[in-house]
């Protein structure tokens, strides 16, 4: 929505993000006035933990190509790898498993109470982008960096604010409003399957 909506109504890619934000966030609050939460218990729990899984495995499957740096090309079977961007991937990979799997034993194991290492290993993830930030402009500032893949720029000057919002065409709110309902759908329910997920495992409704 974000690629085609801006070209077709003039407007910037950051602009038609935050209008889709601002009409989800819109979506979710005439919800709650609403009490459409209510509407959750029509669905069971297997069809939620199903949506759940199903939403997790579709969002890990696509993101392993842009993970691993692969770079598909009509002409060739198999896809080309970038090596930079590959070891990027598996070494962050590697450490989100580690950390998961030993972080917190392993902090404690060096004198952390169970609260300050349980904190600490959830702070990995944050840690991890901060130290692949370090260093791919540490091998940018060294010119090492040219076949590594970003997801992209952030300038400051093409942030959209509330003046591009209010003067982007009621056209364009309305032709956002689908993506932005099912967007607020999706989300809802995930969020309802990840509570009773977790209201199961705590014997909790």
């Amino acid at each position: 929505a974000v690629t085609t909506l801006g070209p077709a109504f003039g407007v910037t890619p950051m602009t038609v993000a935050l209008l889709l934000s601002t009409e989800i966030a819109l979506l979710l609050l005439g919800a709650a006035l609403l009490r459409l939460d209510a509407l959750g218990a029509l669905l069971s729990a297997p069809v939620m933990q199903g949506f759940v899984s199903g939403s997790a495995l579709a969002i890990a499957g696509g993101q392993v190509g842009p993970l691993l740096g692969l770079q598909w090309a009509p002409e060739r079977l198999w896809p080309r790898a970038d090596a930079l961007t590959t070891g990027f991937g598996l070494v962050a990979l590697a450490l989100l498993v580690a950390a998961r799997q030993w972080g917190v034993r392993g902090l404690q194991g060096i004198g952390l109470g169970p609260v300050r290492a349980q904190r600490l290993a959830r702070m990995v993830p944050l840690l991890l982008v901060v130290l692949a930030i370090g260093a791919v402009a540490w091998l940018q500032a060294r010119g090492q960096a040219a076949g590594l893949a970003l997801a992209g720029r952030i300038a400051f000057g093409d942030v959209a604010g509330p003046a591009a919002l209010a003067s982007a065409p009621l056209g364009l709110w309305r032709a956002a409003l689908p993506a932005a309902l099912m967007i607020a759908l999706v989300g809802y329910v995930s969020s309802l399957g990840v509570a009773q997920g977790l209201g199961a495992r705590r014997n909790e409704r």
